[in-house]
């Protein structure tokens, strides 16, 4: 997933992107295809003025409060068999937190028909999930939970979705597989009765 020349990382070798999306989350707002949706309380959403941080979602200062950007479910153009979701996300905290980015059917349903990758204070290693409905399952990767940003990517295939982080291959899942089209998202939770925040600052998705 790494690449030798910003023309190799446009146009890969030996890959054809087809429907394709990014955003560096740059500038001094977010860009209109997004959605700022609150699910539990009420969240706070900006671009970060510091350099290099992106975009910040900070929850709501209380426990299960959760915040997320999205398509607002109005377009999901990624194939569940067919499609390769990049982020660059961290959290700002490693306590009662968790922060989450990938492609889902339903953004303001966290255990909706997904695939994606978590920071997640109440397990011991960033985990890649898949889900269908209500099932899922997740799979750990060598990662410690920390407040650094880290390159996550995942690629659903047929029977599969495979997973990395900053570019080293580290989880396999075949079990619980998303069955429907998706869409991005990034979002942040709390699991205290203290606001949590997270940032993000790229998203690619695109069919293979």
């Amino acid at each position: 997933m790494s690449f030798t020349s910003v023309h190799d990382m446009l146009t890969p070798p030996k890959i054809i992107r087809k429907q394709r999306f990014w955003d560096f989350f740059d500038g001094d707002s977010l860009r209109s295809w997004w959605a700022q949706r609150d699910v539990a309380g009420t969240g706070t959403f900006a671009m970060q003025a510091t350099v290099d941080d992106g975009f910040r979602i900070t929850t709501g200062s209380t426990s299960g409060n959760n915040s997320l950007i999205d398509f607002n479910d109005a377009a999901r153009h990624y194939s569940h068999i067919g499609s390769i979701f990049i982020g660059n996300m961290r959290s700002t905290s490693v306590t009662d937190h968790y922060t989450i980015t990938g492609l889902t059917e339903q953004g303001a349903s966290p255990s909706d028909t997904r695939y994606n990758w978590k920071n997640d204070s109440t397990i011991s290693f960033m985990s890649m999930g898949t889900a269908v409905n209500s099932s899922s399952t997740n799979v750990s990767s060598s990662i410690t939970p920390d407040t650094n940003f880290h390159k996550v990517a995942a690629e659903a295939k047929s029977a599969s979705v495979i997973g990395w982080v900053d570019d080293i291959l580290e989880a396999i899942s075949t079990a619980n597989l998303p069955d429907v089209a998706l869409q991005p998202i990034f979002r942040q939770g709390t699991r205290s009765d203290n606001a949590k925040g997270g940032r993000i600052k790229y998203i690619e998705a695109y069919n293979t």
